[in-house]
């Protein structure tokens, strides 16, 4: 029964360890672990140094929803070009549930919508833009005055409804709405290229892009977690589960 009695306690020093291991890995992830959310247009990129990344580099090439019949988005994903601390550049793909790993570095599908590019003549001045849909330029601080913008990629000209039919590219029209407070004071609907005046503030809509919302982690006691964990199973494997056989009639112990 020594054998039996040393495989346990083999076992058993296993498991303390993989416990101190694990611990040790949540401890420099508490300590050095980072995240950042990030919205990046088609063709930008972004230095993430100020987001205590440092020489980390990111510029989004590529991104493409995939659509059911039903017009339910079945898939979306980004291509990108990467540069690592190190220097090295490498090219990257993500899509929803399927991140990228380098070199500590993990980055995550998480969103997509529309930048708006487009311009506002404000007391003479023509004040450029390219907003994430949704979002608002504010006009007049004084008067509490806003240009609140809104994407819709298949407007309902019928309706003239702020519901897209679908959200398809069929019919991309830029609502524009002149806001004091909650007050709404004029609103107007666009093409791209088209201008068209809110009460004195003349708005052109030039175009619109795809943005895609990015996760970027690094943790670095992530592996340090897993190898914890894989002691832990092999402890207990050692501990509870390895055969043993019994003695024979007559063996010395």
């Amino acid at each position: 029964m020594k054998k039996m009695t040393d495989y346990k306690q083999f076992g058993s020093v296993i498991l303390h360890l993989s416990i101190l291991v694990i611990f040790t890995g949540s401890l420099i992830s508490g300590l050095t672990g980072n995240k950042s959310y990030i919205e990046l247009g088609v063709g930008d990129s972004v230095q993430l140094a100020d987001r205590n990344f440092p020489n980390i580099k990111l510029k989004v090439t590529d991104f493409k929803i995939d659509f059911y019949e039903n017009h339910e988005p079945k898939q979306y994903q980004s291509k990108f070009s990467l540069t690592t601390e190190a220097g090295k550049k490498v090219q990257g793909q993500i899509s929803v549930n399927h991140p990228f790993t380098r070199d500590g570095i993990k980055i995550y599908q998480q969103s997509y919508g529309y930048l708006i590019h487009g311009q506002v003549e404000v007391a003479g001045k023509a004040v450029s833009f390219e907003l994430a849909n949704g979002k608002e330029i504010l006009l007049d601080a004084k008067q509490k005055l806003h240009l609140k913008i809104l994407f819709i990629p298949d407007f309902d000209e019928q309706g003239k409804t702020l519901q897209s039919k679908t959200p398809m590219l069929r019919n991309p029209k830029l609502v524009c709405a002149l806001v004091k407070g909650k007050e709404i004071l004029a609103a107007r609907d666009l093409a791209p290229g088209e201008t068209k005046e809110l009460r004195g503030y003349p708005v052109t809509f030039y175009s619109y892009r795809y943005f895609t919302g990015l996760e970027v982690k690094r943790d670095k006691g992530t592996a340090v977690v897993f190898s914890g964990f894989a002691l832990l199973l092999g402890g207990l494997a050692v501990r509870y589960l390895v055969p043993y056989k019994n003695k024979r009639r007559g063996e010395k112990p």
